[in-house]
């Protein structure tokens, strides 16, 4: 048995997003095998870090206390190492940040923490997004010299209207990310880590010339808490995109446009789309807003649709919403982007479109609302894949616990129980 230290400085509950979900399901199965502390900040100024609002049973969560003028590169490492520190621990996992992960590796160096990167944090100044101009940067920031990263920042300060008094601007501005060092710190994060976790292959190419110990862990979920229904077959079919659809890097109005598209030929159908009611207002008799869902209230609203589309025209980092829709039996239309392209297997359990396509989206929209029988076939097929390879239990077995002082997965004994294993 192991002590393992968690930090995560977005860490809430309930979760905003997958991110949250994802770390804390993997940590409450390591503390089943090990003594594991989960330490976040307690920052509630433009996001609600650290606030618990429900329980979190068999989970030690450690709140370290913040504002908005001590959350900056030099008190958070500081801070965050003293704690650490108190705890003793064997192993450290850094999960996720915005701008502050490489000034937090630095202050825990010597533990030579493993990272986790759920998104593009620190390879990209604008929002970790890796977007500009409606489109995927092409712009690798790791690799530029220092003269050149004033670019970045740029890009940055424009997204974020040069204002400190804002989600991401505080972090941004307290990590020092308009300053050629930020680029070098998280070089440095990544070149002295004991092993990197990435959601995709995209993001593993960025990293390995870095550091050869990255493993991709795909993001899990749990089917339990959906239920397969059948086809709605006595009105209108029900295409469905579930998420921040007022995000455009999440391609709503290409999905909006392939349904411009089908409407032209067609009128069984109605796109239904997640914004908030007092958020959108559209003049197509086909889009209905089906309003904002809690992860509580999600699965009944799975259960009303037919298809589950996912029209990212970013490298989405992986797609928890595929994984959402396969766990309640729906096919799933998704752009061949990022973590995206490796869920879902074409013409098996749904189909993948090139990102920003909305002629490609609309020919398989079409295609499976003539198909009935196909919706059923691929929904079906997506179910019984989640249940064999993205349960908690199946991702925490085959991926985390070899990890931690456990059975290696070439079959060789572990040298002690502090062991990290990466292949």
């Amino acid at each position: 048995m192991s002590r393992i230290a968690i930090v995560d400085m977005l860490f809430t509950w309930p979760p905003d997003g997958g991110a949250r979900t994802d770390i804390k399901e993997i940590a409450v199965r390591l503390s089943r095998d090990h003594t594991v502390r989960l330490f976040c900040p307690d920052y509630q100024q433009f996001f609600p870090r650290g606030r618990i609002d429900s329980p979190l049973p068999g989970l030690d969560i450690r709140a370290i206390p913040f504002n908005f003028y001590t959350y900056n590169y030099h008190l958070a490492g500081e801070r965050f190492r003293r704690a650490v520190d108190a705890f003793c621990p064997d192993h450290v996992l850094i999960a996720d940040a915005w701008f502050m992960k490489p000034h937090l590796a630095r202050a825990l160096a010597d533990y030579r923490p493993l990272l986790r990167f759920y998104a593009y944090e620190s390879l990209c100044l604008n929002r970790g997004s890796l977007w500009r101009r409606r489109r995927i940067c092409p712009v690798d920031y790791l690799a530029l010299p220092w003269y050149k990263t004033f670019g970045c920042a740029a890009c940055a300060m424009w997204g974020q209207k040069f204002c400190a008094d804002s989600l991401h601007g505080q972090e941004f501005w307290g990590a020092l990310g308009f300053l050629p060092v930020y680029r070098r710190r998280a070089v440095e994060m990544l070149r002295n880590a004991g092993g990197i976790i990435v959601y995709n292959e995209f993001i593993a190419e960025k990293i390995r010339r870095f550091n050869s110990k990255v493993l991709i862990v795909p993001s899990g979920v749990d089917p339990l808490r959906f239920t397969v229904s059948p086809s709605n077959d006595g009105g209108p079919a029900r295409v469905a995109m579930v998420g921040r659809a007022t995000d455009p890097i999440k391609g709503f109005n290409v999905l909006r446009q392939a349904a411009a598209i089908l409407y032209g030929k067609r009128r069984d159908f109605k796109l239904v789309v997640t914004f908030k009611r007092e958020e959108a207002y559209f003049r197509e008799p086909y889009i209905e807003v089906g309003g904002w869902f809690t992860q509580e209230t999600l699965p009944e609203f799975y259960r009303g649709i037919d298809i589950c589309v996912v029209p990212s025209v970013w490298a989405e980092p992986f797609g928890i919403v595929a994984l959402e829709g396969m766990s309640a039996g729906k096919p799933v239309i998704a752009s061949n982007a990022g973590g995206l392209g490796q869920i879902i297997r074409n013409g098996e359990t749904g189909f993948t479109v090139p990102p920003g396509d909305p002629a490609a989206l609309a020919e398989r929209i079409d295609y499976l609302l003539d198909h009935p029988g196909e919706r059923q076939r691929l929904g079906e097929n997506g179910r019984a894949l989640i249940e064999r390879d993205y349960t908690w239990d199946a991702i925490y077995e085959r991926y985390y616990k070899p990890l931690f002082a456990g059975a290696r997965p070439d079959g060789a004994a572990p040298q002690g129980d502090s062991e990290v294993y990466f292949p």
